[in-house]
């Protein structure tokens, strides 16, 4: 693999493993400024094609690496997405509590 490509795929699976771990910590807003300077690392690594099948290995192999933190991710935020829907509910149904409440005390 050339130098520069080299770099690149290893900085944007750097990246993807920190992305795991900030979606880990739920800091959920870092993220799109992550994605975008990854996807820009990637398409830098495969802008050439690879000049030997050793090269063609390790870019295969480095791109499963983060195909699959990437389903990490998204285990991860689905999670979350989830976590937030159930907070969201009991919310509701605290304000709806309340509501009622004030409803029968004001009666």
């Amino acid at each position: 693999m050339a130098m520069a490509e080299t770099g690149a795929l290893a900085q944007a699976l750097s990246i993807s493993q920190r992305m795991v771990e900030v979606a880990r910590a739920g800091q959920w807003d870092e993220l799109p400024a992550m994605e975008s300077q990854r996807m820009r690392l990637l398409r830098d690594a495969c802008e050439t094609a690879p000049a030997s099948l050793d090269e063609a290995q390790g870019r295969a192999d480095a791109l499963e690496a983060i195909r699959k933190l990437n389903e990490n991710l998204i285990r991860l935020g689905q999670t979350g997405r989830e976590n937030l829907r159930s907070q969201l509910r009991q919310l509701n149904q605290g304000r709806a509590a309340s509501r009622a409440y004030v409803r029968s005390a004001g009666s």
